[in-house]
């Protein structure tokens, strides 16, 4: 299933938030009642009262919880304010608030990542989850660096025997050498190339950031599918006891 973008839209409206899911359960994050506060710096705060409101920003903290009543996560979230003009049901004229998150505690996952997937790769996509919504180069970047830890989980290490380094390029070039070009090369190939523009660029658009969480999914289910060798172990043990307890 690939990337519900709707769900990592870069702005929010102070009453309709997106529903992200549980960093520890998956379930959906709801914007706990009340918990959002926004706050003006004195040099903005007359800006904001005089409805100068093209010019004044606000900073904004609010709290989600898991739905889930066995769960019940929260995650922090901090963010920059913006106003705009808008209008009520009767059709008033009112200041509307755009949400832009900066930093989630704990961050989200973008993607499902399975228990089979190796711990070094977890932590790196972890860690890009909340680098996400901070500094998408970085976020890029880290992409780059799950790219480099699954070459290097399937044998293509960046160090050679010898001691000299391996570029990434040359790595993917053997896994195509050994592997044939198909697409999980492309992939590897696709998602490199994202990450060097990430590591030259401060504002990497997030569409592409999705685009390499979409690719990155699929891949990852590819080479690390969930392990069924208990399944056959027990199916043969069944088999081999026709049925009864031994």
């Amino acid at each position: 299933m690939a990337v519900d973008t709707d769900l990592w839209i870069g702005e929010w409206d102070e009453n309709d938030y997106p529903s992200l899911p549980c960093p520890h359960c998956g379930a959906p994050l709801n914007a706990v009642e009340n918990s959002l506060r926004v706050e003006s710096s004195a040099h903005n705060v007359e800006l904001v009262n005089l409805t100068d409101i093209d010019d004044a920003e606000s900073r904004f903290t609010l709290w989600l919880q898991c739905g889930h009543g066995r769960c019940r996560e929260y995650v922090t979230v901090t963010g920059d304010v913006r106003y705009e003009p808008g209008y009520d049901e009767v059709g008033a004229t009112i200041t509307v608030l755009r949400l832009t998150p900066v930093h989630l505690h704990r961050a989200p996952p973008i993607i499902g990542v399975g228990e089979d997937v190796p711990d070094s790769i977890r932590s790196a996509l972890q860690e890009s989850f909340g680098l996400f919504w901070s500094d998408s180069g970085a976020c890029a970047a880290r992409l780059r660096l799950v790219v480099e830890l699954i070459l290097e989980d399937w044998g293509f290490p960046a160090t050679s025997k010898g001691g000299g380094f391996v570029p990434v390029d040359r790595r993917i070039k053997d896994w195509e050498t050994m592997y044939g070009e198909n697409a999980m090369s492309r992939a590897l190939m696709a998602i490199k190339w994202l990450g060097n523009v990430g590591a030259h660029e401060k504002q990497f658009p997030r569409d592409r950031l999705l685009d390499a969480y979409d690719i990155l999914e699929r891949l990852l289910r590819q080479l690390f599918p969930p392990d069924e060798r208990h399944l056959d172990e027990l199916a043969s043990e069944i088999i081999d006891s026709k049925g009864r307890r031994t």
